[in-house]
């Protein structure tokens, strides 16, 4: 949740929920680079997605 956090205010300082469901769409898409895995994009995106819907 700390990275998703993270994300969310260097893409979406603003709070804005689409930005945050925009980044966790493309996450669990697998548009990432290679220091992340599957796994952990897609923990990253489900955070992401709980951030936008607790704005």
């Amino acid at each position: 949740m700390m990275e998703a956090r993270l994300l969310a205010g260097v893409f979406a300082p603003h709070g804005d929920a689409t930005a945050l469901e925009r980044i966790a769409i493309q996450l669990s898409a697998g548009e990432r680079d290679g220091e992340m895995d599957r796994a952990h994009a897609r923990r990253v995106a489900a955070a992401l997605k709980r951030l936008a819907r607790d704005r």
